[in-house]
């Protein structure tokens, strides 16, 4: 999947009592999500996502931070590498068995005890609770595994054991539908998304096109 955009929302909370020594942290990382669709980014967009909006309002919002690429042709993998990690792009790991990042073997760029310090680790140490839920793959797995409540999806889909289910998986239980007949067709360009709304979802988009890939409906 093409990672247009990776999205980065990293909220300080203070909403209980028992929790007002130390700031609550979440992030939440989506795929494929425009600049300006939620509110915190944009007031007047369209979209309605009113927890979030909370979250945001309660917290605080970082949104000066800029993706610096990848070493590759896609940026899933390097940049939930630079974030469970902390690092520039040339001084974040590699994927097992994978020489992606030329600076790799080089010690004075990426420390052998970089795993040590990575997002999980240090908030352990600080004593915190970590858990991490939803999509597995193309993350930085042996950091993934240090968290203290791990619940991933599979690639096909979730249960509430295992954690949410994403690609395909995630419209099947969700009453906002996604329209999508086709990938890129050949020689044509792709129709206007068009938004419509209703009771019981934020959005409905469809996108018009030739092409072989099966109708979520």
């Amino acid at each position: 999947m093409f990672l247009r955009l990776l999205f980065g929302l990293l909220i300080f909370c203070n909403l209980s009592a028992w929790a007002q020594d130390r700031p609550n942290f979440l992030f939440i990382i989506a795929d494929d999500q425009a600049p300006f669709d939620l509110k915190a980014y944009e007031p007047e967009s369209s979209l309605q996502t009113p927890n979030l909006d909370r979250l945001a309002r309660e917290g605080m919002v970082i949104d000066q931070a800029y993706h610096m690429g990848a070493w590759v042709s896609g940026v899933c993998t390097p940049s939930r590498h630079m974030i469970m990690s902390g690092r520039t792009l040339w001084h974040a790991p590699n994927r097992p068995g994978r020489d992606d990042n030329p600076n790799f073997d080089n010690p004075k760029m990426v420390p052998p005890n970089i795993l040590e310090n990575t997002l999980p680790a240090v908030f352990n140490r600080a004593g915190y609770d970590t858990m991490r839920t939803c999509k597995p793959g193309n993350s930085y797995a042996a950091a993934n595994e240090l968290f203290t409540v791990l619940k991933q999806a599979d690639k096909r889909g979730g249960t509430h054991e295992s954690g949410s289910g994403w690609h395909g998986a995630v419209f099947t239980r969700n009453p906002c539908r996604i329209i999508w007949p086709g990938i890129l067709p050949t020689g044509k360009s792709w129709k206007k998304w068009k938004r419509c709304f209703s009771s019981k979802c934020a959005c409905t988009m469809t996108l018009s096109g030739s092409g072989t890939s099966p109708m979520m409906d």
